[in-house]
Protein backbone atom coordinates (compact mmCIF):
# COMPACT_ATOMS: atom_id res chain seq x y z
CA UNK A 1 0.00 0.00 0.00
CA UNK A 2 1.43 3.64 -0.87
CA UNK A 3 1.52 5.75 2.07
CA UNK A 4 -0.17 8.98 0.70
CA UNK A 5 2.89 12.23 0.86
CA UNK A 6 1.03 14.99 2.29
CA UNK A 7 2.34 18.80 2.73
CA UNK A 8 1.73 21.09 4.55
CA UNK A 9 -1.72 23.61 4.02
CA UNK A 10 0.26 26.52 5.23
CA UNK A 11 4.04 25.98 4.21
CA UNK A 12 3.74 23.27 1.64
CA UNK A 13 6.80 21.53 3.66
CA UNK A 14 5.98 17.59 3.83
CA UNK A 15 4.43 16.50 6.79
CA UNK A 16 5.66 14.02 9.22
CA UNK A 17 3.79 11.16 10.55
CA UNK A 18 3.40 10.64 14.17
CA UNK A 19 4.76 8.07 16.20
CA UNK A 20 5.87 6.57 19.60
CA UNK A 21 9.46 6.63 20.48
CA UNK A 22 10.49 3.45 21.53
CA UNK A 23 11.78 5.08 24.89
CA UNK A 24 8.40 6.45 25.91
CA UNK A 25 6.62 5.43 29.52
CA UNK A 26 3.18 5.07 27.60
CA UNK A 27 1.49 2.71 26.47
CA UNK A 28 -0.35 2.78 22.79
CA UNK A 29 -3.48 3.63 24.70
CA UNK A 30 -1.92 6.62 26.61
CA UNK A 31 -0.18 7.32 23.68
CA UNK A 32 -3.08 7.95 21.15
CA UNK A 33 -5.34 9.71 23.68
CA UNK A 34 -2.36 12.20 24.18
CA UNK A 35 -1.58 12.68 20.66
CA UNK A 36 -2.45 16.22 18.86
CA UNK A 37 -2.32 14.75 15.27
CA UNK A 38 -1.27 12.22 12.85
CA UNK A 39 0.99 14.22 11.24
CA UNK A 40 2.90 17.40 12.16
CA UNK A 41 4.78 20.32 10.70
CA UNK A 42 7.79 21.47 12.14
CA UNK A 43 8.26 24.54 10.48
CA UNK A 44 4.76 26.13 11.16
CA UNK A 45 3.74 27.14 14.85
CA UNK A 46 1.08 25.42 16.68
CA UNK A 47 -0.54 25.78 20.37
CA UNK A 48 -2.42 21.96 20.70
CA UNK A 49 0.58 20.76 21.72
CA UNK A 50 4.27 21.27 23.92
CA UNK A 51 6.35 20.96 20.69
CA UNK A 52 5.17 24.23 19.47
CA UNK A 53 4.64 22.35 16.03
CA UNK A 54 1.18 22.47 13.78
CA UNK A 55 -0.70 19.29 13.85
CA UNK A 56 -3.02 17.44 11.65
CA UNK A 57 -5.97 14.84 11.75
CA UNK A 58 -5.55 12.80 8.55
CA UNK A 59 -9.32 12.25 7.76
CA UNK A 60 -9.33 16.13 7.62
CA UNK A 61 -6.26 15.93 5.40
CA UNK A 62 -7.17 15.84 1.62
CA UNK A 63 -5.35 16.05 -1.86
CA UNK A 64 -6.66 17.65 -4.45
CA UNK A 65 -5.64 18.88 -7.91
CA UNK A 66 -4.82 22.38 -8.29
CA UNK A 67 -7.42 24.48 -9.28
CA UNK A 68 -4.68 26.59 -11.33
CA UNK A 69 -2.86 23.61 -13.28
CA UNK A 70 -6.05 21.08 -13.09
CA UNK A 71 -3.40 18.61 -11.60
CA UNK A 72 -1.68 18.33 -14.91
CA UNK A 73 1.49 18.08 -13.31
CA UNK A 74 3.47 20.49 -15.37
CA UNK A 75 5.13 23.27 -13.77
CA UNK A 76 2.28 25.72 -12.33
CA UNK A 77 3.60 29.04 -10.17
CA UNK A 78 1.00 28.78 -7.13
CA UNK A 79 2.27 28.96 -3.93
CA UNK A 80 0.99 25.25 -2.89
CA UNK A 81 0.92 23.43 -5.57
CA UNK A 82 3.19 20.68 -5.84
CA UNK A 83 3.55 18.57 -8.75
CA UNK A 84 -0.20 19.89 -10.03
CA UNK A 85 -1.95 19.15 -6.13
CA UNK A 86 -2.73 20.79 -3.37
CA UNK A 87 -2.90 19.30 -0.16
CA UNK A 88 -5.85 21.04 2.29
CA UNK A 89 -6.91 20.54 5.56
CA UNK A 90 -10.79 20.73 6.42
CA UNK A 91 -12.29 22.16 9.15
CA UNK A 92 -14.20 19.90 11.74
CA UNK A 93 -17.96 19.34 11.85
CA UNK A 94 -19.59 21.29 14.47
CA UNK A 95 -21.08 18.68 17.22
CA UNK A 96 -24.68 17.96 17.50
CA UNK A 97 -26.10 19.46 20.56
CA UNK A 98 -29.98 18.50 21.24
CA UNK A 99 -29.72 18.52 25.22
CA UNK A 100 -27.85 21.83 24.94
CA UNK A 101 -30.77 23.17 22.55
CA UNK A 102 -33.43 21.80 25.01
CA UNK A 103 -31.66 23.34 27.70
CA UNK A 104 -31.64 26.81 25.93
CA UNK A 105 -35.71 26.68 24.97
CA UNK A 106 -36.38 25.44 28.48
CA UNK A 107 -34.62 28.63 30.19
CA UNK A 108 -36.34 30.85 27.71
CA UNK A 109 -39.67 29.19 28.02
CA UNK A 110 -39.79 28.10 31.64
CA UNK A 111 -37.56 30.68 32.68
CA UNK A 112 -35.47 28.32 34.78
CA UNK A 113 -32.79 31.02 35.88
CA UNK A 114 -35.95 32.82 37.64
CA UNK A 115 -37.03 29.68 39.25
CA UNK A 116 -33.41 28.74 40.75
CA UNK A 117 -32.90 31.79 41.91
CA UNK A 118 -35.94 31.79 44.14
CA UNK A 119 -34.99 28.48 45.38
CA UNK A 120 -31.20 30.14 46.30
CA UNK A 121 -33.41 32.56 47.76
CA UNK A 122 -35.68 30.17 50.14
CA UNK A 123 -32.65 28.43 51.16
CA UNK A 124 -30.86 31.33 52.16
CA UNK A 125 -33.58 32.25 54.33
CA UNK A 126 -33.12 28.72 56.07
CA UNK A 127 -36.78 27.57 53.75
CA UNK A 128 -36.30 23.82 53.25
CA UNK A 129 -38.30 21.82 50.61
CA UNK A 130 -40.72 19.21 52.12
CA UNK A 131 -43.34 17.00 51.08
CA UNK A 132 -46.17 14.68 52.99
CA UNK A 133 -44.73 11.63 54.55
CA UNK A 134 -45.86 8.28 52.96
CA UNK A 135 -48.13 5.76 54.85
CA UNK A 136 -44.99 3.63 55.88
CA UNK A 137 -43.22 7.36 57.33
CA UNK A 138 -46.81 8.35 59.01
CA UNK A 139 -46.37 5.23 61.50
CA UNK A 140 -42.58 5.35 62.36
CA UNK A 141 -43.34 8.99 63.55
CA UNK A 142 -46.58 8.20 65.04
CA UNK A 143 -44.65 4.97 66.60
CA UNK A 144 -41.54 7.26 67.91
CA UNK A 145 -44.18 10.00 69.11
CA UNK A 146 -46.23 7.04 71.05
CA UNK A 147 -49.46 8.23 69.89
CA UNK A 148 -51.45 8.05 66.67
CA UNK A 149 -49.86 10.14 63.46
CA UNK A 150 -53.77 11.38 63.53
CA UNK A 151 -53.48 12.41 66.78
CA UNK A 152 -50.12 14.54 66.29
CA UNK A 153 -51.50 15.85 63.43
CA UNK A 154 -54.37 17.71 65.28
CA UNK A 155 -51.33 19.41 66.95
CA UNK A 156 -49.39 20.26 64.47
CA UNK A 157 -48.92 19.71 60.48
CA UNK A 158 -46.20 16.97 60.01
CA UNK A 159 -44.09 16.94 56.54
CA UNK A 160 -40.64 15.12 56.26
CA UNK A 161 -37.19 16.42 54.10
CA UNK A 162 -37.89 16.09 50.08
CA UNK A 163 -34.64 13.94 49.72
CA UNK A 164 -33.29 12.68 47.15
CA UNK A 165 -33.60 15.87 44.72
CA UNK A 166 -29.68 16.79 44.93
CA UNK A 167 -28.70 20.61 44.21
CA UNK A 168 -31.07 23.26 42.97
CA UNK A 169 -29.25 23.22 39.59
CA UNK A 170 -30.39 19.18 39.71
CA UNK A 171 -33.71 20.24 40.56
CA UNK A 172 -33.95 22.73 37.45
CA UNK A 173 -32.81 19.95 35.21
CA UNK A 174 -35.37 17.47 36.23
CA UNK A 175 -37.64 20.43 36.45
CA UNK A 176 -36.74 21.16 32.73
CA UNK A 177 -36.70 17.52 31.31
CA UNK A 178 -33.14 17.69 30.38
CA UNK A 179 -30.77 15.01 30.94
CA UNK A 180 -27.59 16.75 32.81
CA UNK A 181 -24.89 13.55 31.42
CA UNK A 182 -25.83 14.66 28.01
CA UNK A 183 -25.26 17.94 28.36
CA UNK A 184 -22.13 17.65 30.03
CA UNK A 185 -21.02 15.24 27.30
CA UNK A 186 -21.88 17.51 24.39
CA UNK A 187 -20.46 20.60 26.12
CA UNK A 188 -17.22 18.34 26.25
CA UNK A 189 -17.53 17.66 22.00
CA UNK A 190 -17.62 21.06 21.97
CA UNK A 191 -14.99 22.23 23.81
CA UNK A 192 -13.10 19.20 21.91
CA UNK A 193 -14.21 21.22 18.58
CA UNK A 194 -12.56 24.09 19.82
CA UNK A 195 -9.79 22.79 20.65
CA UNK A 196 -9.59 21.14 17.22
CA UNK A 197 -10.07 24.70 15.65
CA UNK A 198 -6.87 25.45 17.06
CA UNK A 199 -3.59 25.27 14.74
Amino acid sequence: MTTKKYHCPECVEPLKSVHQSSSSMLNSEQFDAGRAGDYYCDKCKGTRAATGFRYFWEDRLRIQDCSKCGGAGDPCDGPKCIDGTVTVYLSPPYPKTPELDKLKEAKERLDTEAVGQFLDWLGEEGVSLCRAPSDEERKEIGDSFGISLKSLEEIIPIFVPAQGFGSVESLLYRYAEVDRKKVDAEKDSILKFTRECQP
